[in-house]
């Protein structure tokens, strides 16, 4: 085997520390990059969609003097419901928002609707689902994995 000269030993040992500092420093950059994002870009964005929702939502009561929406969730025990409501104003929209997500078991989501969908909707304002018991009803019990 080939002895190697210490000028070109300590060569090698500086580029697999310069490698290894390089990868270092481009895997913080790469986490404050994501920290950034996080932190500062992603609460812009959900300040964008809060005035994109506050402009559909003015445009709403300009229009029709009532601000639209639908509600839908489910909760722990696989049943779900489907709700549509109707505010004079955005705050007390807002005011719904809160307790709607503040006492949400699974996942759930309240959207604007338009006033014919309003319409259609208002026939059942309240729609509910039990999927558990769907499954006991039709002898597939058995599929439901909580």
């Amino acid at each position: 085997m080939k002895k190697i000269n210490g000028t070109k030993l300590k060569a090698y040992q500086k580029i697999h520390e310069l490698s290894s500092q390089k990868e270092l420093v481009l895997s913080i950059k790469q986490h404050e990059e994501e920290k950034f994002r996080r932190k500062v870009i992603a609460d812009f964005e959900r300040k964008l969609e809060r005035i994109k929702l506050e402009m559909e939502m003015n445009v709403s009561l300009a229009k029709y003097g009532w601000i639209f929406v639908k509600g839908w969730s489910r909760d722990c025990d696989m049943c779900e419901s489907t709700r549509v409501y109707k505010f004079q104003s955005i705050k007390a929209y807002y005011k719904l928002e809160k307790n709607f997500y503040e006492w949400l078991e699974g996942p759930g989501y309240l959207n604007l609707i338009s006033k014919d969908e309003y319409d259609s909707e208002h026939k059942e304002p309240t729609r509910s689902r039990d999927r558990i018991l769907e499954a006991y009803e039709n002898g597939n019990g058995f599929s439901i994995y909580v």
